[in-house]
């Protein structure tokens, strides 16, 4: 509360003195700053303004992505691991991930089914 009170005070006061006229005609302090400063404030507006809309679109294109599609949620029945199960097992006579079963197969046989596995 007290924070309030004393920004009120403060600005009066600021708005006060740069209202204060100077020089000849009608300029007043203000004016003179804003003068020497208007090119640096448009820059600095055009930069934010790039900025804003840069994340704005990136953000859109962030949430855009991140809602999950119909078409991506089934698993293809080519790939799955229960059918390469199936074949590993077809294939080598029985359970595909008994230690016993690869001990049974001479070693060149062995050689030709780890690298059609590969």
């Amino acid at each position: 509360m007290f924070f309030m009170f004393k920004f009120t005070i403060y600005f009066a006061i600021s708005f006060a003195i740069l209202c204060i006229p100077f020089g000849q005609g009608d300029s007043r302090i203000f004016d003179a700053l804003y003068n020497y400063t208007r090119p640096y404030a448009n820059d600095v507006v055009k930069t934010t303004k790039q900025k804003i809309t840069t994340t704005t679109r990136y953000s859109k294109k962030l949430f855009s992505n991140s809602s999950p599609s119909a078409t991506n949620d089934e698993v293809s029945l080519r790939k799955s691991a229960i059918q390469k199960e199936d074949n590993l097992e077809d294939e080598m006579g029985g359970d595909a991930y008994s230690e016993e079963s690869l001990d049974d197969i001479p070693t060149k046989e062995k050689d030709e089914i780890l690298k059609s596995l590969e």
